[in-house]
């Protein structure tokens, strides 16, 4: 059955918003802790140690303050970035079947490109997220984290809610097009040692999804993490008006080259299970589509 344009972008909207939000219920605690350490230059400070301290202090809902903005935005940034990428990837079916380095090149920039959609879409929201996760006494829920949006853009413009916008696009292009080359490679090795097992198709999936998400993940964090440092300290309480120079002078003086690989632990522990659990939602709902509107009788 020939899919037009409006259904497949439905269909990975929808598929990309589900894989979205369950990456942020399993990684924003994870989340929470890095973005401390790297927001109040503490590399040295134990993950346990901070996480212990936000459960003393405020309970389980201190590991989730801020997170309103990254479940409507990663769910609408996941939506965004594999539509963008699908697209992409359809587009240039033909241009990638010349050769695998034809192949490998299309992926790359396919993943660049809903890179840059992406980063546009979550500039404002990690910045709220970050102030919600770093303000003393915020609650972080809906209310709280979206006024802040709405004030901070009355007071300061457009201008104000993109601050990060540079690190986070020198984040996410170069990373995501990473991210998408590593899936598809290892999901293509997975697919190959497993196609002799009889597996059903969810079965399969469980295996060709879960295995290359996580690997994309532990690779797309692992390159970007002195970047994200840079982000996160640009958006963070107290930063208004810093260029990526400025803070990347402040972070260097205050606690040297070690600084920018603050927040590791939390982070790559994350990154395999929430990136193997995001690719698994995905792919299972794009199945769910198949069967319900794809399939003939």
């Amino acid at each position: 059955r020939q899919l037009s344009t409006a259904y497949i972008a439905a269909r990975d909207l929808t598929s990309g918003g589900v894989a979205g939000c369950v990456n942020v219920f399993f990684g924003h605690p994870f989340d929470t802790v890095k973005v401390v350490q790297q927001s109040a230059f503490a590399p040295g400070q134990r993950p346990l140690g901070i996480a212990r301290d936000i459960l003393r202090r405020e309970g389980v809902r201190g590991l989730y303050k801020g997170v309103s903005a990254p479940l409507f935005g990663y769910g609408g940034d996941a939506a965004i970035n594999y539509a963008v990428y699908q697209l992409g990837m359809e587009r240039t079916r033909e241009w990638r079947q010349r050769s695998a380095a034809h192949d490998a090149a299309g992926i790359y920039g396919c993943g660049c490109v809903a890179g840059v959609a992406l980063s546009l879409w979550i500039t404002p929201l990690e910045l709220a997220k970050t102030q919600m996760q770093t303000l003393p006494g915020a609650t972080g829920n809906v209310r709280e984290t979206f006024g802040y949006l709405g004030r901070t853009l009355r007071t300061g413009g457009v201008r104000a809610i993109y601050r990060g916008a540079g690190a986070t696009m020198l984040r996410e292009v170069p990373g995501n097009g990473l991210f998408f080359l590593c899936y598809e490679m290892a999901r293509a090795r997975v697919q190959s040692a497993i196609s002799g097992w009889g597996l059903s198709e969810l079965g399969s999936e469980m295996l060709s999804a879960t295995i290359p998400g996580g690997i994309a993940g532990l690779v797309f964090w692992a390159m970007v993490l002195p970047v994200d440092t840079l982000k996160t300290k640009q958006q963070s309480v107290g930063m208004e008006g810093s260029t990526m120079s400025s803070t990347a002078r402040a972070i260097l003086r205050e606690g040297g080259p070690r600084a920018f690989f603050a927040g590791w632990q939390p982070l790559m522990a994350r990154a395999f299970p929430a990136n193997a659990l995001q690719f698994l939602g995905y792919e299972v709902c794009r199945i769910g589509f198949k069967r319900t509107f794809e399939e003939e009788g």
